[in-house]
């Protein structure tokens, strides 16, 4: 009969122990998550990972990398002027919708996710990729959201827009259409 006993007692003894030690392995866990300091966001909502400053940015052309400039501005933005190589963020066909938008001559906006997915389906997802657009905006965050959804790993915005890089000095280009 004492046996009896004894196994209940010992069955309630052990989970009590196990109960603890498994709320003090998440008391540990938290101590360590707590001791690693937590990833700043410092501007535009983004990481300091994901920002990039105009100097880097600069830099990094100066080196011909395989980097993608995409200017987040509008198309005529971007044919008033852009940094060298950049390309505009979305396809020709969703700017030439987006016109007939603005004039009133379609009915709904088009759709920039779909355009962005279709003007970048044979960009490698590891491609390093550089997104901005005017001071004060944050069209390139947006961007840089949407280009992350898409499965691009290695993507970064300008922490400063297209008005800060020519106050630099910069060179800047035109289009002609």
């Amino acid at each position: 009969m004492t046996r009896n006993r004894l196994f209940p007692e010992a069955a309630v003894l052990l989970f009590a122990l196990t109960l603890g030690a498994g709320a003090a392995g998440e008391t540990a866990r938290a101590a360590d998550a707590s001791a690693r300091p937590a990833p700043k966001k410092v501007k535009m909502g983004l990481f300091e990972n994901e920002l990039i400053s105009l100097d880097e940015l600069r830099a990094l052309q100066k080196k011909k990398t395989d980097l993608l400039i995409l200017d987040a501005r509008s198309r005529r933005s971007y044919n008033d002027g852009h940094l060298p190589a950049a390309e505009p963020a979305y396809d020709a066909e969703y700017y030439r919708q987006q016109e007939l938008f603005l004039k009133k001559i379609r009915r709904d906006p088009p759709d920039a996710a779909v355009s962005l997915a279709r003007r970048m389906r044979r960009v490698p997802h590891d491609r390093p990729i550089v997104t901005y657009c005017n001071d004060d905006c944050q069209a390139s965050a947006v961007l840089l959201f949407k280009l992350k959804k898409l499965g691009f790993t290695d993507v970064r915005a300008a922490g400063e827009g297209f008005q800060s890089w020519e106050k630099k000095g910069y060179p800047v280009e035109k289009s002609l259409t």
